[in-house]
């Protein structure tokens, strides 16, 4: 829509990376896209800039513009795209990119060193970059105003490198995925991360729960997100110990009905959790879910590639019972059925948005009971 010379031209891109936890994250929402005022353009756009952005759209990327028709962020991570040495010389074109995210492919040092002329940047993510502990400090330390970080499956990077993301004094979330040279010695180090809120651990091979315990140095987390068959129960102990810890996303772990089990009893813990994201951890199941009602502040549950059949949400339905304070279920490619749907508006009735998808053994009679929720605003079926 113009106004006057204002344009705005928004091309939405994965949110999922602009949250600092890559993809695959479970219970991703689009953000919502405001309209640029109207102001008289400052800009003209040069034609090396003109080219890059063709370049860009042509290869499948995705930008957000803003009135000039400038790139504010760039997404060169999605599915099907990966960026290549040109591709990342099109990005560099606009030295004023608030947002980057790229999926490298055979890219050389001499080009990714030049990632550090982009010292406006408020988020980075970084995935399969052929790049050492000194080069990553050298671009990291060119970014004072970083806030966001997503370093994924980055081989050359060990645990002298979170020296630099330590620096990066305005960090507040931060997700090292398949990042398997961290050590549990190297989380000592996010001590130094004064800001930081949110935190993504997941798939790094070198951590274990124990490993994990190091992190109750970090004083200000509320987000944790763990994964990997080197994670069992004793994560609730590291949940326990993380005490303004609000929101937790634990996925292809071997945890078991205790792990659930254990943040229930610990009164603290079960009143501070908000949400708790599970995927393909088959040892969550019903039995393990039963202990829900023990989280009085639990407003978001999101089951993805879970073995439940939904009868925990039967059990919860019992007389003098109270309702969960839900307003976000996901219970994606599980194996709910009719009666479990049936005791939704008596267990969650404040729910907003539902999502069922993959859950073959619903019918249609499930839709009807759903009229019953009131507040229901978005609701996907199978």
């Amino acid at each position: 829509m113009r106004t006057g010379r204002a344009l705005l031209v928004t091309m939405l891109f994965c949110t999922a990376g602009w949250s600092g936890c890559g993809r695959n994250d479970p219970a991703v929402e689009t953000p919502a896209v405001s309209v640029a005022q109207e102001t008289p353009a400052r800009n003209e756009l040069s034609d090396r800039q003109k080219a890059a952005i063709e370049l860009i759209g042509a290869a499948g990327g995705e930008m957000e513009l803003d009135a000039d028709g400038l790139p504010v962020r760039i997404d060169l991570a999605s599915d099907r795209v990966f960026a290549d040495e040109t591709l990342v010389g099109a990005a560099l074109e606009f030295p004023d990119l608030k947002g980057l995210r790229l999926a490298l492919s055979s890219v050389p040092d001499a080009t990714l060193a030049e990632l550090a002329s982009l010292a406006n940047l408020g988020e980075l993510y970084l995935q399969d970059a052929a790049i050492d502990d000194a080069r990553l400090a050298d671009i990291l330390r060119a970014m004072p105003n970083l806030r966001r970080l997503t370093l994924r499956r980055l081989n050359g990077m060990t645990d002298q490198a979170l020296d630099a993301v330590v620096a990066c004094d305005q960090m507040e979330v931060l997700a090292l995925i398949e990042m398997n040279r961290i050590t549990g010695a190297g989380l000592d180090r996010l001590a130094g991360c004064l800001k930081l809120r949110s935190l993504d651990l997941r798939n790094c091979g070198g951590l274990s729960p124990e490993d994990l315990k190091r992190l109750s140095a970090v004083k200000v987390l509320e987000e944790v997100k763990f994964g990997g068959p080197a994670i069992h129960d004793g994560l609730a102990e590291v949940i326990v110990g993380l005490p303004k810890v609000q929101s937790v996303t634990v996925e292809d772990a071997e945890i078991s009905p205790a792990f659930v089990d254990k943040l229930a009893s610990h009164a603290a813990t079960a009143e501070r959790i908000r949400t708790l994201a599970f995927a393909r951890c088959y040892g969550v199941t019903d039995d393990a879910l039963r202990s829900l009602g023990e989280f009085p502040s639990l407003e978001s549950l999101s089951l993805r590639d879970i073995l439940v059949t939904g009868s925990f949400l039967t059990g919860l339905n019992h007389e003098g019972s109270n309702p969960l304070p839900l307003k976000t279920l996901i219970a994606a490619n599980a194996f709910l059925n009719d009666e479990a749907v049936a005791s939704l508006p008596e267990v969650a009735p404040n729910l907003v948005r539902l999502d069922l998808r993959g859950n073959v053994g619903l019918s249609e009679g499930s839709r009807q009971v759903l009229q019953k929720l009131k507040n229901l605003k978005e609701l996907t079926l199978p």
